[in-house]
């Protein structure tokens, strides 16, 4: 009876972690989906490159590569935001094309 238990307890772990893995997922297809859908595009820069390294021991090393961009909107005002996985062609001080809702 408490191995039966148990095993519920563990799918219900698995499918909370499912569930929010598919969320942030869908959050953010529709985050992209409406900036490349608004049209709206700038010229950016690259400030700021760098790597972060997960895992190690008896587990495999990850590695992700990270671009911090600045560029100014229609308006004027100035946004920075970072990239995690970006292209590795991009280095610090190149201009690249965003698109942004």
């Amino acid at each position: 009876m408490v191995f039966f238990a148990l095993l519920c307890l563990l799918a219900i772990k698995i499918v909370s972690v499912a569930g929010r893995l598919a969320h942030r997922s869908v959050c953010r297809w529709v985050r992209l989906r409406r900036a490349w859908r608004s049209g709206l595009t700038a010229e950016a820069r690259c400030l700021r490159t760098f790597t972060t390294t997960h895992g190690g021991d008896d587990s495999v090393v990850r590695t992700r590569r990270h671009h911090v961009y600045e560029f100014r909107t229609g308006d004027g005002r100035s946004v920075r935001f970072e990239e995690e996985g970006g292209p590795a062609t991009v280095a610090e001080g190149d201009i690249v094309v965003v698109h942004y809702a």
